[in-house]
């Protein structure tokens, strides 16, 4: 059968006492609409909401109804226990089962009111319109997806729990049966305190957000306010919202944190930010991690957000994966108003910037790690500490977004790329890529290699000619060596550096790497903050690190991580070492010092 509009959890502006669990396992929720520029793609446009339906305009009540008994409009739809919406659930584990066609779901309400406890969307399987069973799909790239939209938080509705920890969870399981187009943490032009996606596993998600989608305009035409993650809904021109600790005082609740971890399958493109608009508070935190036995195929990771500007700081971790097209540090094209922290453990990469993408302004310092302590071997095409086509500031921008190009006080630190173990990497540069990409303060390269975690491993071999899957050259590599290089830049690469660059190959003595140790744990005490480990350290079985629970048991191994001082070996570096840049004016001094004088310097 079909419902041609939306199927709500909760009710139209009349409240729900308890829980609201909403499963969806078969027929169609919506009315057919046709793509307007492609007439081979159509969606049964209807949504699905864990909520209730709330008003948008006044509640008219019977006369004679007591003031204390009418529902203010901001809490008309509300569901004061837990939400819960499983679509396909049933139906998962059958490849032949026809599943319900839906176009958008939501975990929150529509239009007004809010769920007041925890807030949970689970999507199993995705059941395409023009297929006969949920395992059918159109072709990878094909931009034709099962569903639209998936969105933790509401539609126009903030999520306003009643614990200050209330956070909206998404998890996306069916590693060939989910088909979606972007999936959001947060809501559509709607505020969530905190959020939380997981994916285990997908068929194919063109675009994934740990924020919300604040691009579309509303229905009546009006801007779209944004869908903040931490914040309540502000005015642009608020004058008590101009700066972030303003906004914070004024408009923050919950925690603040997106927090989006991709385990497996086919995601194009992801962001630890919002889309377009949909401010950050706190922390966006992105972790990539090859852990649920669904191949992993990720093209981009951003640890800001698409356009969204964001006062977060940004964190973009990869424990364990096979690597990516391009990582960026920073976001695609918005301003991230925190510190950004890039951490490459392992993996094979085109490019990883430590920068934002193409436009956009980084309002903190930039520093970018490289460890090979994660299940697979690091090779790089071309490392860079500042960005693509986005140029970046130690003392700010102007009006125009425009790195600011001398000032007395630095407002930030000066970036960093620190090199500490891996196995090939083609280029290193201090500075960014691309004529836009000019680069404002004394970018520092430290190269100080340790051994990395597959030097004597047959998977740390790499022949000579070799390239990324993208055709980036990287230096061969032979087994029981330290990691190569081809070449290393202080400057950038067609991009200018304002300032000094500087370059250390081989500075130090000992470096700290960040390592799980095992810990001596007395039988029955607590075990909160250390690790317990399965798998056997091999290609097949690598070493997993599972946070543990409770107090320790006999016969149980337990694990804390923490810094390790490593040995210096020193530096393999093929080709050349530059202070200046590639085809890239560097226009104050270049410092270059390679090797230890003596143990005091």
């Amino acid at each position: 059968g079909t419902v041609k509009s939306s199927i709500y959890g909760g009710g139209e502006i009349g409240a729900v006492a308890q829980n609201a669990t909403l499963n969806i396992n078969g027929g169609t929720v919506g009315t057919k609409v046709v793509d307007k520029e492609d007439a081979t793609k159509y969606y049964y446009f209807g949504s699905v909401f864990g909520g209730g339906k709330g008003s948008v305009e006044n509640i008219t009540y019977p006369s004679g109804t007591a003031e204390a008994d009418k529902i203010p409009i901001s809490e008309a739809g509300t569901t004061g226990g837990k939400v819960a919406v499983n679509l396909n659930k049933t139906v998962a584990s059958d490849d032949d089962a026809k599943g319900a066609i839906v176009s958008q779901v939501f975990g929150c309400n529509d239009m007004n009111g809010s769920p007041k406890d925890s807030v949970t969307v689970h999507i199993y399987a995705t059941q395409n319109a023009d297929k006969d069973n949920i395992s059918s799909k159109y072709d990878k790239g094909s931009e034709k997806f099962d569903v639209l939209a998936v969105y933790g938080g509401g539609n126009l509705a903030a999520y306003e729990p009643t614990s200050s920890t209330g956070t909206t969870k998404v998890i996306i399981d069916g590693c060939g049966l989910t088909s979606i187009k972007q999936v959001y943490g947060g809501g559509n032009a709607a505020s969530t305190p905190a959020t939380k996606v997981t994916v285990n596993g997908t068929y194919e998600v063109e675009e994934l957000f740990g924020g919300g989608n604040g691009k579309d305009d509303l229905p009546n035409g009006d801007p779209n306010p944004g869908a903040n993650v931490g914040f309540y809904t502000y005015a642009d021109d608020a004058g008590n919202a101009q700066t972030p600790a303003d906004r914070a005082a004024n408009y923050g609740y919950g925690s603040g944190q997106a927090s989006l971890n991709v385990f497996g399958g086919t995601v194009h493109r992801v962001f630890g930010g919002s889309n377009t608009k949909g401010n950050v508070r706190q922390t966006a935190v992105t972790l990539l991690d090859e852990n649920s036995g669904c191949p992993f195929c990720v093209d981009e990771a951003y640890g800001g957000g698409k356009s969204a500007p964001m006062d977060a700081e940004a964190k973009l971790l990869m424990a364990c994966i096979p690597g990516l097209q391009a990582a960026y540090g920073g976001a695609e094209a918005a301003a991230i108003q925190g510190n950004v922290t890039l951490n490459i453990t392992n993996g094979t990469f085109d490019r990883v910037f430590g920068g934002n993408n193409l436009s956009g302004t980084i309002n903190g310092s930039i520093t970018v790690n490289v460890e090979e302590v994660g299940c697979k071997p690091i090779k790089i095409g071309e490392l860079y500490g500042g960005g693509n086509e986005a140029g970046y500031s130690v003392y700010g921008y102007d009006s125009d977004g425009k790195p600011v190009e001398s000032g007395t006080t630095p407002l930030y630190n000066d970036p960093q790329v620190n090199v500490k173990s891996f196995t090939s990497i083609g280029n290193i540069f201090g500075g960014g890529y691309g004529s836009g990409a000019t680069m404002v303060g004394n970018p520092t390269v430290n190269v100080n290699e340790v051994y990395g975690r597959y030097y004597n491993d047959d998977r740390s071999v790499v022949s000579e000619d070799a390239e990324t899957p993208n055709h980036y050259p990287i230096p061969s590599h032979a087994k029981g060596k330290m990691g190569a290089i081809n070449n290393v830049f202080g400057g950038g690469n067609a991009a200018k550096v304002i300032g000094n660059t500087n370059v250390n190959i081989g500075t130090l003595a000992k470096v700290s790497i960040r390592s799980f140790v095992e810990k001596t744990v007395t039988v029955g005490t607590s075990v909160e903050g250390l690790y317990t480990r399965s798998g056997e350290g091999t290609e097949e079985s690598p070493y997993t690190y599972i946070a543990a629970t409770g107090n320790a048991v006999e016969g149980t191994k337990y694990y804390e991580e923490k810094d390790v001082e490593n040995d210096v070996l020193g530096a393999d570096i093929r080709g050349n070492v530059y202070g200046g840049g590639n085809n890239a004016e560097v226009t104050g001094n270049t410092n270059v010092v390679i090797g230890k004088k003596n143990e005091n310097q």
